[in-house]
């Protein structure tokens, strides 16, 4: 996980390739997604219209228009579903996905060492010594709200993680608290019930899943002005969000035909998987958002006029604040999937699913698909993009040398010290010992 550095992206919005066959082309531009959806549009926007979403949402949506000026601050009468309220998370990518794919590390540095301080440079991180026994419980979690004290907290958080022998990154702020840990079960029990000691997480949820290796190599963790960077510091999910739409309602909503399904991920994320006929951005960052919501999203709405904006991310944060970010800007009718993805894939079967692809997760798994079962994505440790079994049959391809996607992206002395890191960990794999430098994506 990077310190919210962004570098640029490498061919994440002109790549080509269609997600199962039932949504715009990965990567391609949000221009391509509106044109193929403006076209369709409705008739009568009276109330006499208004229907119920299917499985009893609980918000009753209309023909009126979804999108109002944005100085008029309509907030559509959005509402938490019931027993859960605004800012309450469900689970997380590993804390903090704005950014692109990082570059910032051992690959870029040239640090074929396997010293994991070039990674972070410091205060708020440990690496952890040894190695957790198999299985490894894994905790995604976060919550908006207000936070105080952040400095003391992350003493105790650090001290706390590095006896129970839990790694990952979590990430604190003003607004809240977001972060994937991982280790043995009663250590990751510790840490969860010392965050739920903080005012406002007493009711923190996690979502667990497991692994039979450490999911991550260290232990991370930051204060940050925001928990997921949206750049929009006025716009706080602990008091709005839109509708939270369950699981096993989801189905239903982003069928229907008056649905707008938008996917609030990076660009890289949307391309190995997404829910079919959802809207790609074609984002680098979640940054990005407020951007393409004035430039693609506000004109395709006004063209289509549908019923209702349907959002979703890998773990619940982006969406969440997202909803957040539209209901502010004169949005209505705005609801996203409780819990993300990884709950979606958890408890929905895979038959009938309107998923399509794996799902990108930000620690060593790399993908997940139903049941969060692993995937069969890697990284290229070069520039830290996920690769599918096809992409590993590229000519370009050297494993932890270069991808299709950077092979121009180096110089010749840069793959150099790529080969040299790859033997590397190459020898440390032959002696069972792990190599404490291949290259993670941004989250």
């Amino acid at each position: 996980m990077s310190e919210m550095l962004e570098p640029d992206p490498i061919g994440l919005v002109a790549s080509g390739g269609a997600v199962g066959g039932a949504r715009p082309a990965s990567g391609a531009s949000s221009r391509q997604a509106s044109a193929e959806l403006s076209g369709e549009t409705h008739g009568d926007s009276s109330r006499d219209s208004s229907r119920e979403i299917p499985g009893e949402i609980g918000h009753q949506i209309s023909r009126e228009p979804l999108c109002r000026p944005a100085t008029t601050q309509w907030n559509g009468g959005i509402v938490p579903a019931p027993g859960h309220r605004a800012g309450q998370g469900f689970s997380s990518p590993s804390a903090d996905p704005e950014s692109g794919p990082n570059l910032r590390d051992s690959a870029l540095c040239g640090d074929s060492s396997g010293d994991s301080s070039r990674e972070d440079g410091g205060e708020g991180s440990r690496e952890l010594s040894g190695g957790s026994s198999p299985p490894v419980r894994i905790a995604a979690f976060y919550r908006f709200t207000a936070m105080a004290d952040l400095p003391a907290l992350r003493r105790a958080l650090l001290g706390l993680a590095e006896a129970a022998g839990v790694r990952g990154t979590i990430l604190l702020a003003e607004e809240g608290v977001n972060g994937t840990i991982s280790g043995p079960e009663a250590g990751v029990q510790q840490l969860l019930a010392r965050l739920r000691q903080c005012p406002g997480l007493e009711g923190l949820e996690a979502r667990f899943s497991a692994a039979a290796s450490p999911s991550f190599h260290r232990l991370k963790v930051r204060i940050r002005p925001e928990i997921v960077t949206l750049g929009c510091p006025e716009v706080q999910p602990a008091r709005q969000v839109g509708t939270y739409v369950p699981p096993q309602q989801w189905d239903a909503l982003i069928r229907d035909p008056d649905t707008l399904v938008l996917d609030t991920r990076n660009a890289y994320e949307v391309a190995i998987g997404s829910f079919a006929a959802a809207v790609d951005p074609g984002t680098a960052s979640f940054r990005e958002f407020p951007a393409w919501v004035e430039r693609q999203l506000r004109p395709l709405v006004a063209a289509r006029r549908p019923r209702a904006i349907a959002m979703f991310c890998t773990g619940g944060i982006r969406c969440e604040k997202g909803s957040a970010y539209l209901l502010q800007q004169g949005f209505t009718a705005v609801h996203h999937l409780q819990g993300g993805i990884l709950r979606y894939l958890e408890e929905m079967p895979e038959s009938g699913s309107s998923w399509r692809g794996e799902c990108y997760v930000f620690d060593q798994r790399v993908s997940v698909t139903h049941r969060l079962q692993p995937g069969s994505h890697s990284l290229c440790h070069a520039c830290g993009l996920p690769l599918s079994a096809a992409d590993r049959q590229h000519a370009a391809y050297q494993e932890g040398v270069s991808c299709h996607h950077c092979l121009d992206r180096f110089s010749d002395a840069d793959r150099q010290r790529f080969r040299e890191r790859q033997r590397q960990m190459q020898r440390a794999a032959r002696r069972g010992e792990q190599h404490i430098g291949a290259t993670m994506p941004a989250d």
